[in-house]
This record gives C-alpha cells, structure tokens and sequence, in this order.
C-alpha cells in the first residue's frame, strides 16, 4: 500500500514527490473530514470525485480504525451510511459501494494524512515481468530423504489511471 516503487510495487498511499515515480498525484486527494472524524458531506465528495465510469466498478479500502469512525455516520435524514452485508459473502457496503478493510491501509489520523481511498482498483495493475522459476534443492535436505524447492517470480505493481483514485485525505 505505501511502497515506493523502488524495487517494491508503487504504493496507492505513496506521495508521488517522494520517490520519483509517476503515481496518484495529489489532486486526487479529497478531504473527507476533520482530523478526528469522517463527515457525510466528505465520503460525498470522494464518491463523486470519480467519473461514473470508474464509480460504477469502485470500492472503499479503508482501514479498521477508520471503519468504525464511519460506522457512525448518517446522512441527513439519520440513515447510517454503512449497510452492513446482510447474505453470508456478500461485502459490507458504505454508500451503496463496496468496502474492503485492511490492515494496511494508513490509519494516521493527523491533518492532512491519507486514511483511506475509493477506486476502481481494476486500474492498479500487477505485471508479471518473468516466468515462475522452481528450482528443487536436493542436496539440502538429501541426509533426511526429504526434498527442498526454492520459488522465484519477479512481479510489479502502479496505478495506471490516476483519475480513477480517490484518496480519503484528513483536514
């Protein structure tokens, strides 16, 4: 999620000054509410901060921490925001997308720090620079009659489309 680029994948939290690489620049950073909490009129913002065609695939990747601030939102008429799924598999939903929590999305709750992002995460692309090597090591472990494999596979990862990510940015 933070990665530099740098012989790791670019990040979707990575500032993109900070390493030299292209990424998501920063006018796509959407204050979502104050430095202790998220607003209604916020998570509005960075929804509609997506064209509708990338809308329509995006989901939320918030952390836990922000998650259970955004719980307690309503919108104006005291409805909460969060819909929580109600069919086994099917996705926890914050106003009417998707939401994916995890553990390693920022949850620096400071002015001006990203806390979480609404995208279409079909334009973060993974690529697959070399074949899958399998290498058996045999006489490694040929004194317990067992038998080692060493796995290589040489990967990459950037958002391609910046202006398919939202990045939810404390004020």
């Amino acid at each position: 999620m933070t990665g530099t680029g740098n012989g790791q994948p670019l990040g979707l939290f990575t500032s993109p000054g900070a390493t030299g690489y292209a990424g998501i620049p920063t006018d796509r950073n959407v204050v979502c509410g104050s430095a202790t909490a998220p607003t209604y009129d916020g998570i509005i913002d960075s929804t509609m901060s997506l064209k509708r065609q990338y809308r329509q695939n995006a989901s939320w990747m918030l952390s836990r921490d922000f998650v259970k601030l955004v719980l307690k939102l309503k919108d104006n008429m005291g409805r909460p925001l969060w819909t929580p799924g109600l069919i086994v598999g099917a996705p926890d939903m914050l106003n009417g997308r998707p939401v994916d929590e995890s553990e390693y999305v920022p949850n620096t709750f400071t002015t001006g720090k990203a806390v979480g992002m609404f995208a279409d995460m079909s334009y973060y692309w993974i690529a697959q620079a070399l074949g899958f090597e399998v290498q058996p090591l045999l006489e490694k472990h040929a004194l317990t009659n067992q038998l080692g494999f060493a796995c290589r596979q040489w990967v990459d990862g950037m958002p391609m489309l910046s202006e398919a990510f939202s990045r939810l940015i404390l004020g």
